[in-house]
């Protein structure tokens, strides 16, 4: 199987023992600083390299050409360099560390030298000076950690200095900080049963063979479901789209039974803070202490945001520190999530710690499971598309997205919510009377996501932009009844989610809107939060709004439509040209990023707005991706410490860029009024919802904005791309069968990926 061959050979590897010291240990009164290395542009014909080299020295050469690694703690000053290559020689030998192919060069982490040839044993005579040479294919600043010793300190004998005159300024000469590492290949174990010990479900291996082996039969059913669908739209749609549906539960359970099973317990973002919060709300506190002793087994603390460091065999034998975390989250940032655990703990509130975690992760991809084959449902059966199995294949593009839904935490309900109104938004553009039920899509996952996390709130000028595009689209058949049923949806389910609303959590979303808007606005909003059913109104005036509108555009002859149908044309085309030169620009230009925010100088919040839409309109791009707005939706695992490569974010933001000018062509060539209506909208949305998103962080919250938060907000725009697909497929420019099988592999393909880096990052 493409899925599950790659993931069992990195569960078999076996992995050495490793120890590691530091270079040398800092005294408390030295001094940190880092020594930025010089820097030289060197053109070639593969392009321009940008060079850093420096000299080191230290007097005993011999300790570090008998270590398996030397790892060296680097700066970046906040600038994003990509390393293609580094090495640390040793002078007057052969011998030379050089980093792996792929490695990363980040902020105030470890870089990882690996043993070459020559080193053991020696060869050569060693001069006691080192070089080291760093090689990147952007430019930017790289240093490194190093410290001054206090007047009259002793120096280590084993210590490692700076040799060029960096900072001549300074009565002693910088200090290199870093770690050695030895490997010991005779204590070794394999990769599973270091995750079974870590989990502690059982004293073998043996269930997590049996997951992968059912993760790959559910996969494998998926397979026979999609490709056996029907070609034609009048041969019988029904059990089609039933196949459909089947496939996509058995495909999301099959992805993310991995997820829930090969990602470490609580290596994921929050996941201890949220359990203990379900331990509370059960009534179970003492799980909280279990939780501590837990983490200090699986060595949780040391390997938290340090991306080098990795559970292995030497670890089973002793307990790490105990962690900073576990703590109960504060239920203001939504109850919606202790609906569920109130409603599970029936079921698995007794079981012991462990079986506990790996049942709520289990359970969560259960939910997702089967929100994506309602998701592949409802798409087929208000659009009636004759290939509902291809509608599902952007849910499977974004490899972080199981891996949201099935660990312990408020994402996993916000990832069902987003999905259910990416389905809202794809059926709005039909014309057909049952797309009014898109009102109750829309709305009703907004306010459940609302409910679940306060992150789904800034989302609010898409929902606007969604509901002008309705009023501007209308319905084409019953523009009363399906204006009436569409709108007094949308109203429904707005106030019924205010009602629901604790009354604490709903004062604190009208607090925050009243320090981000308008007082006019926010007394609306508060308005609404103490007599929901004021939601009701706006809805029953909208349903005239719409009926008038309708009426005009009926009175409208067929020579206007047809210029209407001339300017989408022109417009269309427009736009995708646009889109394939941005796609072709972004290998060769810098395009606006998103830098992490200073937290003693803060930009204000309309500045960060501006600089976050910007980078947020170009993220469907090939090129370099922006760290924040984009390798963190799409590969940020962990607790965003475990990254997929540039290169593998780019591929799938460029895809959906593609995707993009696929549906601009396709509108041009049809001149689909409609769908140029819901894309203009659904772009201004966009924007709006990225600045609203901004300003909320900037001004609520002492963090940068990344990925994780807008994770429906991107959801909802790849979803609307990669409709591109099954249009391409209904207008024969693609064969069914090869875009079933090549969508599928390339879905396979990425996750497996994903989840053998997952593996490889903590074992």
């Amino acid at each position: 199987m493409a899925f599950a061959s790659p993931l069992a050979v990195v569960l078999s590897r076996t992995i050495p023992a490793t120890a590691q010291r530091q270079l040398a240990e800092a005294a408390a009164g030295d001094q940190s600083v880092p020594v930025e290395l010089p820097r030289a542009a060197v053109q070639s014909l593969a392009g321009i390299s940008y060079l850093h080299r420096v000299r080191l020295e230290t007097r005993n050469i011999g300790q570090i050409a008998d270590r398996s690694e030397i790892r060296l703690l680097v700066a970046t000053h906040g600038t994003s360099p990509s390393l293609d290559a580094g090495e640390l020689a040793i002078s007057g030998t052969e011998c030379t560390y050089r980093t792996v192919r792929g490695a990363r060069f980040p902020n105030n982490e470890y870089v990882t030298f690996r043993r070459g040839r020559g080193c053991a044993p020696l060869h050569g005579t060693p001069t006691g000076e080192l070089r080291l040479t760093l090689r990147f294919s952007t430019a930017g600043r790289a240093a490194l950690w190093t410290y001054t010793p206090s007047p009259g300190a002793a120096i280590s004998h084993d210590a490692i200095l700076i040799a060029d005159p960096v900072l001549p300024q300074s009565y002693a000469r910088p200090i290199v900080r870093g770690v050695l590492v030895d490997t010991y290949p005779a204590n070794s174990a394999r990769r599973v049963d270091l995750l079974a010990y870590v989990w502690q479900v059982s004293g073998s291996s043996r269930w997590i063979w049996i997951a992968l082996a059912g993760s790959a039969t559910l996969v494998w059913c998926a397979a026979l479901c999609f490709q056996r669908g029907a070609a034609d739209v009048n041969e019988r749609p029904r059990p089609d789209a039933a196949r459909a549906a089947a496939g996509a539960f058995c495909a999301a359970a099959g992805l993310s039974v991995m997820y829930a099973v090969l990602v470490p317990p609580f290596q994921a973002a929050d996941e201890p803070n949220h359990f203990i919060t379900f331990a509370t709300v059960i009534g179970r506190p003492a799980l909280a202490n279990e939780a501590t002793a837990w983490a200090e087994l699986s060595h949780f603390e040391r390997i938290q945001f340090h991306p080098d460091e990795r559970f292995g065999p030497a670890d089973r034998d002793r307990r790490g520190i105990t962690w900073n975390d576990g703590v109960a989250q504060d239920t203001i940032r939504g109850a919606g999530i202790l609906w569920l655990w109130r409603a599970v703990s029936v079921v698995v509130g007794t079981l012991p710690i462990a079986h506990l975690l790996l049942a709520l992760r289990l359970i969560n991809t259960l939910l997702f499971a089967s929100t994506v084959a309602c998701y592949v449902l409802l798409v087929a059966w208000i659009t009636g598309t004759r290939h509902p199995e291809l509608w599902v294949v952007p849910l499977f593009l974004v490899p972080t997205l199981p891996f949201f839904a099935s660990y312990v935490s408020n994402y996993s309900l916000l990832v069902d919510a987003y999905i259910v109104l990416a389905a809202g938004a794809i059926v709005l553009s039909c014309g057909r009377p049952r797309a009014s039920i898109a009102g109750l899509l829309i709305a009703g996952s907004w306010i459940v996501a609302a409910l679940v996390s306060r992150s789904a709130v800034p989302l609010a000028p898409m929902i606007a932009a969604l509901l002008l595009a309705r009023l501007v689209m209308g319905a084409q058949q019953r523009p009363v009844l399906s204006a009436a049923v569409f709108w007094s949806g949308v109203g429904l389910a707005i106030a019924a989610g205010l009602k629901l609303a604790a009354v604490t959590y709903a004062q604190a979303i009208g607090t925050v809107a009243d320090r981000l808007l308008r007082s006019s606005i926010a007394s609306l909003i508060s308005a609404a939060v103490q007599d929901p059913w004021l939601a009701v109104l706006p809805a029953a005036a909208a349903v005239g709004a719409e009926v008038m509108i309708a009426a005009l555009l009926r009175k409208a002859g067929p020579r206007r439509v047809d210029r209407c149908r001339t300017l989408v044309r022109l417009a269309a085309s427009g736009a995708a040209a646009a889109m394939v030169l941005l796609l072709a620009a972004s290998f060769v230009i810098d395009v606006p990023r998103l830098y992490p925010v200073d937290p003693l100088s803060p930009p204000p919040p309309l500045v960060y707005a501006k600089a976050a839409t910007r980078a947020g309109l170009t993220m469907f791009r090939f090129g370099r991706p922006d760290l924040l707005m984009s390798v963190t939706f799409w590969g940020g695992f962990g607790w965003l410490d475990t990254l997929l490569p540039d290169a593998a974010v780019a591929a799938l933001a460029g895809a959906t860029g593609v995707a993009f000018a696929a549906l601009f062509f396709w509108t041009a060539r049809v001149r689909s009024i409609r769908t140029m209506i819901l894309v203009c909208c659904v772009v201004l949305g966009y924007a709006a919802a990225l600045a609203a998103y901004a300003v909320s962080v900037s001004r609520t919250t002492p963090a940068d904005l990344h990925g994780r938060y807008l994770i429906g907000l991107y959801l909802l725009v790849v979803t609307l791309a990669w409709t591109a697909l099954p249009r391409a497929v209904d207008a024969a420019w693609i064969n069914r069968r090869i875009a079933v099988t090549a969508a599928g592999m390339a879905c396979l393909g990425i996750h497996a990926y994903s989840l053998a880096m997952i593996l490889q990052r903590y074992f």
